[in-house]
Parts: C-alpha cells; sequence; structure tokens
C-alpha cells in the first residue's frame, strides 16, 4: 500500500486491476460473489433480536470475511477458531499501524529495528497472518498444477473464480505485468488487501450506521427509495445503484463527514518539486490534507453537517461536479486500485441491511457521539444500535 512506486508495484496493480475486470467487480457477477456472506450478515444481525449490540465486531469479521470471498472463493464460520484468532491479529495491526507509533514508523522505517514491545508484536502478528496465507496460496497452487498436469491445455485466458485464481495463472508470466509473480509475493501482496480492505469498509459501515441511527429522516428516505427501486421481493443488485441516487448520494457524504484517513495515504516526490517557490526535496514524504478537504466551507455548505442531498441537483440525481471534490479513494497513479470494488460492496452491504432492518439508537441513553476517536486513521467511539426488523415496525 504505501511501497515506493516502482515496477513490482506497477505491476501488481495492473494485476489486480486486470483480475477485477475479469471477475467483473462492477456487475451482477459480484451480486453471485458477496450474497452468501451478506446474507449471512444479516442471519447474524437478526439473531440479535433487536437488543442493543455494539456492530464493531460483526462488521469486523464480515468485511474480512468479504476480501476472503473476492480472494480466495471461500468464507469463514464466524465462530472459526483459526479465522477469530487471525481477525485478533489484523485488529492488533491495525491499532497500531493508527497509532503516533505507526505513524512514526511509517515516517522512520528504522524504528521497526528498536526493542519495543508493540513493534515486536505488530512482527509477529504479520508473520501469524502471512502464514495463514501462504498456506491457503500454496494449497491452491498445487491444485493448480495438478490441473495442468492432467490437462495442459487449461486456458490461462479464461475468467478466474477469485483474485487467487487470477493471480496464480500468471505466476511466472513477466510479459503479462512486466515481472515475475511468486507465492511469497502473493500472500504479501493479499496481506496489504487485508488490512487496508477490512479496516476501510469496516469502519466505513459503523460510521454509516451511526449516521443512519442518528439522522433517521436520512434513513427513511433511503428505506423509500430502496422499497420503490428494489422492494422486498427479491434482492438487491449492484445493478440497482444508478437507479438509486439517493442511497449513492447517502454513501457520499459517510465518506466525506467521516473522513476515515484524513491525511490520505503518504506520497513520495520522485525528484525535486517547486510549488510557487517553495521547493520540496526528492524523496520527501508528503500528505494530503483530506480532511481538510472534506470540510472546506467554501466548497461545502454547512460541512459539519450530514446532509446527502448536497451530492444531488435539481433533478434528483447525482451532482459529479460534487463527486469530483471528493477523495476519499485519493488521486492520480496511486489512488484507491479498489474503488470500483469498495463501491459496489459498501452499496450492496447498505442495501442488504437497510431491506431487513431500521436502524435506531437504544432507549433511554444518550444518542451516541459523532466525535470520532483521534488517530492516524478516524474512528468511531463505540456504540451500540438497535436492528429492528422492518417487517415488525
Amino acid at each position: 500500500m504505501v511501497a515506493k512506486y516502482g515496477p513490482k508495484v506497477h505491476g501488481f496493480r495492473t494485476l489486480l486491476l486486470g483480475t477485477f475486470r475479469r471477475l467483473g467487480v462492477n456487475t451482477p457477477r459480484l451480486d453471485g460473489l458477496l450474497r452468501p456472506e451478506l446474507a449471512a450478515l444479516v442471519d447474524s444481525v437478526d439473531l440479535q433480536g433487536g437488543q442493543p449490540t455494539d456492530p464493531k465486531a460483526l462488521l469486523s469479521i464480515s468485511a474480512s470475511n468479504m476480501i476472503c470471498t473476492l480472494a480466495f472463493g471461500k468464507r469463514f464460520d464466524y465462530d472459526d477458531a483459526n479465522f477469530q484468532n487471525f481477525l485478533r491479529k489484523l485488529n492488533n495491526i491495525f491499532e497500531i499501524s493508527s497509532s503516533p507509533l505507526g505513524f512514526l514508523t511509517l515516517n522512520i522505517p528504522a524504528i521497526v529495528h528498536l526493542p519495543i514491545s508493540a513493534i515486536k508484536d505488530t512482527i509477529s502478528d504479520c508473520n501469524f497472518m502471512l502464514d495463514f496465507l501462504r498456506a491457503i496460496v500454496d494449497e491452491r497452487w498445487l491444485a493448480l498444477e495438478a490441473r495442468r498436469r492432467s490437462d495442459p491445455n487449461i486456458a490461462e485466458w479464461e475468467d478466474p473464480s477469485d483474485l487467487l485464481d487470477g493471480y496464480l495463472r500468471k505466476i511466472g508470466c513477466e510479459d503479462v505485468v512486466g515481472m515475475s509473480v511468486s507465492n511469497e509475493d502473493i500472500a504479501h501482496h493479499f496481506l496489504d488487501l487485508f488490512t487496508a480492505g477490512t479496516e476501510s469498509v469496516s469502519h466505513f459501515l459503523q460510521w454509516e450506521l451511526l449516521y443512519l441511527t442518528t439522522h433517521p429522516e436520512a434513513q427513511a428516505k433511503a428505506h423509500e427509495e430502496l422499497d420503490r427501486v428494489v422492494g422486498r421481493a427479491r434482492l438487491p443488485s449492484v445493478n440497482d445503484r444508478p437507479n438509486m441516487p439517493y442511497m449513492r448520494a447517502l454513501l457520499e457524504e459517510v465518506h466525506r463527514v467521516s473522513s476515515f484517513s484524513p491525511l490520505g495515504i503518504p506520497r513520495m516526490t520522485a525528484d525535486i518539486v517547486d510549488i510557487d517557490g517553495y521547493i520540496i526535496p526528492k524523496e520527501t514524504m508528503v500528505f494530503s490534507s483530506v480532511w481538510d478537504l472534506h470540510k472546506d466551507p467554501d466548497k461545502w455548505e454547512n460541512p459539519d453537517s450530514f446532509d446527502p442531498s448536497r451530492f444531488l441537483d435539481s433533478n434528483g440525481q447525482v451532482d459529479e461536479s460534487k463527486l469530483r471534490q471528493l477523495q476519499a479513494f485519493g488521486l492520480g497513479c496511486r489512488s484507491c486500485v479498489g474503488r470500483q470494488f469498495a463501491e459496489s460492496s459498501v452499496f450492496l452491504y447498505t442495501a442488504f441491511l437497510l431491506q431487513r432492518f431500521f436502524f435506531k439508537s437504544p432507549e433511554g441513553v444518550p444518542p451516541p457521539s459523532l466525535v470520532e476517536d483521534p488517530g492516524v486513521f478516524l474512528t468511531p467511539k463505540p456504540f451500540k444500535v438497535c436492528a429492528i426488523r422492518r417487517d415488525s415496525e
């Protein structure tokens, strides 16, 4: 995610984009890929019986399972011991990465060699996760090799079943991505996908539930649009997304007000840069203040207010000019490579949950705080929500 841009980073980006395209992550094929996980999440929420629940754990395990489905074509049971241990390690890595120590380590990599227990624990957690991922990659590689021995004419160009399938088909194909790809490279790359994908999606969904519970009028509009476009007799599809401008606007507004990564992803200057006479030396770490861009009163009226309608034009359609003012996924050649998948998946998560439930704050307690926990990443303070089945309203 934050490696120096070069042939290997460019090669993996090209490989990932190509595999995403062949998987159809912005098409109805994604519906079939994610529906088992979405159904499992909805059922787990339903089991809470409308009681006050902290959504963090369920959303985290579901988001990680979503990445597993995309990466390996399989999901784990929520009570799988090995998977739960994997998630604990993943959460530990996120906690240290979002701390001041993690920020310092990003800027001064030599710190990892200091005898600091938190860093040692993080390295140990990374190694555990890599072992977990290596085992899956190696098992699938052996299975593919066995298929090739029995059928040497297996088409390299046929649509992959998941990311790993697409990657393994390209191992050793230097003409495809400008580099050779090894099993170890894939394991490290998938570790990046898990750390980036799980936390960003799960925390986005936490922020969304928080704003839906504190802004019932916005939730009511989303329910009305969902009932009108999809109804309750069938499941939502990515094909519904273009026909649901309010839902899209709501998701963009959550991106804006939460600004999960307030300083964006760090960049490094490839050469000396002159900005209006201010010289930035070569190989200087540079951050963009996404928070300021998303809260600029010159661009956003009442920037501290949650108002999805700001992303709609006078005809009730999504205002593309407003979307261009967001930097939730970054810009340029290092922008988020999984943007289309992320946008499609959070749309499906939202549609599945809102089709079944109405979310509200527990009775008799103060409303949850909209003030974030400070850090490199901005996360909501712990809160509880009641998921009420809509057929019982």
